[in-house]
C-alpha cells in the first residue's frame, strides 16, 4: 500500500471518528459551537492539526477569519493556496479541558498531530512551513525582504499574525501568497 493511500486512509478515518462522535464538520466560521472543543484540520490525505481550544481557535484558522496567533496559522492558510483540495474542519464539543485534553490525546496517538504526504508523521514545523513557502515562492514576485521575513514566518509560525499588520507586507501576503485565506 503506497504512503498516499495509507494517509487518505487515515484523514479518512479522523473525518469518520469526529463525526461518529457526534463531532461536527464546519463549512464557515458560524457552523462552529462549543465552549472547549476538539479540532481537526485535513486537506486531502494530510492531517493538518488534531488539537483541543476554545471556538475561536478554530475560527480563526477558518478562511475568512482574522489570522490568529497559532503556530500553524502559516500552514493551514498555505496548505489550501498551495494544494488544489479545500481545508476540511472537524469539531467536538466537550464538557471541559480535562476531556478535551483526553481526546485530543487518544486521537494523537492513533493519528499523530499531523501527517503530510512527503514529509511523514510529526513533521517539524519549520519543515513543513519551509516546504510550502518554496512553493508559494515560486508563483509570486517576492523582494529580499518580503522572503526574509517569511523565512521567519517558517520559523516562527505564530508571528504571521504581525507580519500581517505591516502595511510593507500585508496586501502581497494576504491577497498573493495566502490567496485572500486571511482577512
Amino acid at each position: 500500500m503506497s504512503e498516499a493511500s495509507i494517509q487518505m486512509n487515515a484523514a479518512e478515518e479522523l473525518e469518520r471518528r469526529f463525526l461518529n462522535w457526534n463531532g461536527r464538520e464546519a463549512k464557515q466560521c458560524s457552523d462552529v459551537h462549543g465552549k472547549r472543543i476538539v479540532y481537526a484540520i485535513t486537506n486531502g490525505s494530510d492531517i493538518l492539526s488534531i488539537d483541543h481550544g476554545r471556538t475561536d481557535r478554530l475560527i480563526g484558522l477558518m478562511p475568512g477569519g482574522k489570522c490568529p496567533k497559532h503556530k500553524k496559522a502559516f500552514i493551514v492558510a498555505a496548505t489550501q493556496a498551495v494544494f488544489v483540495c479545500q481545508n476540511r474542519f472537524f469539531y467536538l464539543p466537550t464538557r471541559g479541558l480535562e476531556e478535551a485534553r483526553a481526546i485530543t490525546k487518544k486521537l494523537h496517538s492513533k493519528f499523530n498531530s499531523t501527517v503530510i504526504l512527503g514529509l511523514g508523521k510529526n513533521p517539524p514545523f519549520n519543515e513543513v512551513a519551509a516546504r510550502l513557502w518554496e512553493d508559494l515562492r515560486a508563483e509570486i514576485e517576492c523582494g529580499q525582504r518580503l522572503d526574509a521575513v517569511m523565512e521567519l514566518v517558517c520559523l516562527h509560525g505564530d508571528i504571521l499574525i504581525k507580519v500581517l499588520e505591516i502595511d510593507d507586507y500585508a496586501q502581497i501576503l494576504k491577497e498573493e501568497v495566502l490567496k485572500g485565506y486571511y482577512t
